[in-house]
């Protein structure tokens, strides 16, 4: 279903947006409820909320009806469903094990299928738009190993394709003990392309979403198979620092390489899906572009040069800064021409990613107002499970 006709049936639900705040949260009991806010809506606008797989939420057909009715409820008009979170699969798959219900520590119903069901309630019962997000590279999280299964996870299966770190180590310890794969090697690249085209191939979504397609902040990419891969195709003798500028580049490369076989494979089982990603833009936007700023420098992430390749049909720029912290206030309407003047060299929509769970509703409300009135195609909202800060 194209955005457009996802969005004209929605917006009527559109002009009772933050009617929301009465029932925020059944999470959060707290919420500010006290908001009413004119907002900028155009015919086109996409509004989407983002629902992942780390709590309830998609586990059984009653969560994902409640989770459905919310999101209609409340103006949205696409959903972006995480049914792969660590190198799992909360659908059918013959290439990675299964999720879990990870609130009861227990697998899934093997009889329910969470994104058939969600696509024939959400995208064939009431219009809704559905993106079936892929975390890419992060594969796992945590200090327990994961069980042996089948099909193997990748953790246990193929070692060899992980992400190693300056000092030798796979975990990122500042991100709660993750495991990525290398988007230097190809055979991980070709495995992440394979999923997302397995997904492709057998459920009829308006897009597959990809999540961490990108490099974690930090020394990574120091194992020996990186490295000859580097030193290969630069030249390089030596190992170089995590600042070196050819060593990011490089980097950078590869994880646009990643996006490049994703929507090859995405494409070629099912032509009419759109490839979109989530995006970061952290910290202030700079004065020398975005190959200044701490998400290419960081994340070896170069999304503008895929909108303007044409390599992503959208992107979900994850702009997830606290409204009441001045400074971050300033960055966030800062990045906002930055963004409008890259969404002008892509064929591709861009919409600005919002960190509801950072903010009050008003707060998220006047974000939503400015990412509109700057040229944005929509907004999406992080997240179902926390749409609003929570309060004291």
């Amino acid at each position: 279903m194209s955005i457009e006709s996802a969005t004209m049936r929605h917006l009527c639900s559109l002009a009772l947006a933050f009617a929301f705040l009465s029932v925020a949260c059944t999470s959060n009991p707290k919420a500010d409820r006290e908001v009413s806010l004119d907002r900028v809506i155009r015919p086109a606008t996409l509004r989407a909320l983002w629902v992942d797989s780390w709590g309830d939420g998609i586990y059984t057909p009653e969560q994902c009806d409640r989770m459905i009715a919310w999101a209609v409820k409340n103006g949205f008009n696409t959903l972006l469903v995480e049914v792969r979170k660590t190198g799992d699969a909360y659908y059918r798959s013959h290439l990675v094990p299964r999720g879990r219900d990870v609130v009861r520590n227990r697998p899934l119903d093997h009889a329910f299928d969470p994104l058939d069901y969600i696509l024939r309630r959400a995208k064939g019962e009431h219009g809704l738009r559905v993106e079936a997000w892929l975390v890419a590279n992060r594969v796992w999280k945590g200090v327990v190993a994961p069980e042996p299964t089948a099909p193997l996870h990748v953790v246990l299966s193929h070692p060899e394709w992980l992400l190693v770190d300056k000092d030798g180590e796979v975990r990122q310890r500042v991100a709660g003990d993750s495991i990525s794969l290398d988007p230097s090697d190809p055979e991980a690249r070709a495995h992440v392309a394979q999923v997302a085209g397995e997904v492709a191939r057998r459920y009829p979504v308006d897009a597959i979403h990809l999540d961490y397609i990108r490099y974690p902040s930090g020394p990574w990419g120091y194992g020996e198979r990186s490295l000859r891969r580097y030193r290969d195709a630069t030249g390089a003798a030596d190992t170089p620092s995590a600042d070196d500028p050819r060593f990011i580049r490089w980097k950078a490369d590869q994880v646009t390489a990643e996006v490049r076989e994703i929507r090859n494979a995405v494409k070629l089982a099912n032509p009419a899906i759109d490839l979109t990603a989530a995006v970061v833009a952290w910290g202030a936007p700079g004065t020398t572009g975005y190959r200044g700023t701490k998400g290419y420098l960081g994340a070896c992430q170069d999304w503008p040069d895929w909108c303007q390749r044409g390599l992503v049909d959208g992107v979900y720029v994850m702009h997830y800064k606290r409204e009441g912290v001045a400074a971050q206030a300033r960055d966030f309407r800062a990045w906002l021409p930055v963004f409008m003047e890259i969404r002008g060299m892509s064929p591709g929509f861009m919409a600005v990613g919002l960190a509801a769970y950072l903010n009050t509703p008003s707060e998220t409300a006047t974000q939503e107002s400015a990412s509109l009135a700057a040229g944005a195609d929509g907004t999406a909202w992080f997240s179902y499970r926390t749409p609003a800060r929570p309060q004291p």
